[in-house]
């Protein structure tokens, strides 16, 4: 909902990633960290969190183009990261997490 708000403003968030996309005690995702937020069609003055930007960011494809899409772009690369890492801490049967960490210490 809030990525649909902002691009309905005219604006980019620019440096979606899974450090931006905070959570509620009950659990319900919001958008932070909106230092590199531009207009639509700006040029990015940074180009985002390594990983999770679009690809046509990182091979410098010219001036101009910040889309809603290249924000569709990180936001899809950072649930998949989720749903990985998600995925591995529950194939490696391996605790983790500040739980863990405060039993392991005891």
């Amino acid at each position: 909902e809030a990525l649909a708000f902002l691009h309905a403003q005219g604006l980019t968030h620019g440096d979606l990633s899974p450090r931006n996309i905070l959570f509620t005690a009950a659990g319900k995702p919001k958008l932070g960290d909106f230092g590199t937020h531009r207009a639509v069609g700006e040029t990015p003055g940074e180009h985002g969190t390594q990983g999770f930007c679009a690809p046509e960011i990182v091979v410098g494809a010219g001036p101009g183009g910040l889309e809603p899409a290249r924000d569709v772009y990180s936001l899809a690369a950072s649930a998949a990261s989720a749903t990985i890492r998600t995925t591995m801490r529950a194939d490696s049967g391996a605790a983790s997490g500040p739980r863990a960490a405060a039993s392991a210490r005891t």
